[in-house]
């Protein structure tokens, strides 16, 4: 694959603090990274308009409601002539899969535990009777929002900051669980909140237009989503842009007779050790998504991934794991939460 060239190192350490600050505007960019806010700005919009990163609304569908993160993958044989499972209800509401010639990760919410069941059995029926898929070689994992550690959803700042070289501090990451809840909204609200998922790069001006309400009352609302976590900014960066060949999913079981705080810190020590984009975990189980530069890139992580586990006095089964090639993988769902949110909007508020 070939790189891009054209970035300063002005730019590229700008581009990461865009992408490590993404809720703040230009003025606290500039700020936090001791940059001038012209500079900001500039490298902003040429950084867009050239592709090296895109902006996604992420709604926090789980104060709305929705109880469950769920994870399918592994192996599937090529399409051909049948139908694409994203066109598939179990894949209806999944807002990020990625497939190569063999394999497949979707992430998906879903409003209940009898959801994800009845979908998963469901998808495996339907692809097994096409020939496309041994029940065997789909596997799922569940995280209940409510007694689930999500430190990332879509934060690249730290895969940046590793291939930038850069000399900053990485951020701790939140302790905290995902709140959750029912939280109702008004039928003006809900068309914003929908307008803003599906137009990220639109101004409140124009999604106000769009779904025809007041500027006023879409930049209030835009403002207070943002305040009470409802909905979160995130700037994506383009991975084959700046030249990343691996995309590599894990999915590992923790072992039961470890002491509870013992699991906790070697999963919060795990996490802190990964070029990681999206990470999940109860007491028992993790799951994460990260990019890598190159193969052997991809080959230090998982020693000193697999050194954090055989450090300890446990034995633990060994991770199932899915690499996918930069070059030759198609996003099919790309960070997409509009069907998710529509199903949401239309059904519990």
């Amino acid at each position: 694959m070939r790189r891009k060239v054209g970035l300063t190192s002005k730019e590229k350490y700008c581009l990461y603090h865009l992408v490590r600050y993404p809720n703040d505007n230009d003025r606290e960019v500039a700020e936090k990274a001791g940059l001038n806010q012209s500079t900001v700005t500039a490298a902003r919009r040429r950084l867009a308009e050239q592709g090296y990163y895109r902006t996604i609304a992420v709604p926090r569908l789980e104060l709305m409601g929705y109880e469950i993160l769920s994870i399918g993958y592994g192996h599937m044989r090529e399409l051909g002539a049948n139908p694409d499972p994203a066109r598939f209800e179990f894949m209806r509401k999944s807002f990020f899969m990625l497939s190569d010639p063999n394999s497949r990760v979707a992430l998906n919410m879903s409003r209940n535990y009898t959801e994800v069941v009845r979908d998963n059995e469901s998808f495996i029926q339907f692809f097994t009777h096409h020939e496309m898929l041994d029940g065997e070689m789909w596997n799922s994992v569940i995280f209940p929002y409510s007694t689930s550690w999500i430190p990332n959803l879509f934060d690249f700042s730290e895969i940046l900051r590793r291939a930038f070289a850069l000399r900053v501090k990485p951020p701790k990451p939140d302790a905290a669980r995902p709140a959750t809840g029912s939280l109702k909204l008004t039928t003006k609200e809900r068309r914003v909140l929908a307008g803003l998922v599906e137009n990220p790069d639109m101004s409140d001006s124009d999604v106000a237009h769009k779904v025809s309400v007041s500027r006023q009352a879409a930049s209030t609302m835009h403002a207070r989503f943002l305040k009470e976590g409802l909905l979160q900014t995130r700037r994506v960066p383009s991975l084959s842009q700046f030249g990343f060949q691996i995309v590599s999913f894990a999915h590992q079981k923790i072992n039961v007779g470890m002491p509870e705080k013992e699991r906790q810190s070697l999963i919060a020590e795990i996490y802190a050790g990964a070029p990681a984009f999206f990470f999940a975990s109860t007491s028992l189980e993790f799951a994460i998504l990260t990019a890598h530069s190159n193969f052997e890139g991809y080959a230090d992580w998982m020693a000193a991934y697999s050194q954090s586990l055989v450090k300890t006095s446990y034995r633990f089964p060994q991770p199932r794991v899915q690499i996918f090639s930069v070059p030759h993988t198609k996003e099919v769902r790309s960070y997409d939460f509009v069907p998710a949110t529509k199903d949401m909007l239309e059904r519990y508020v």
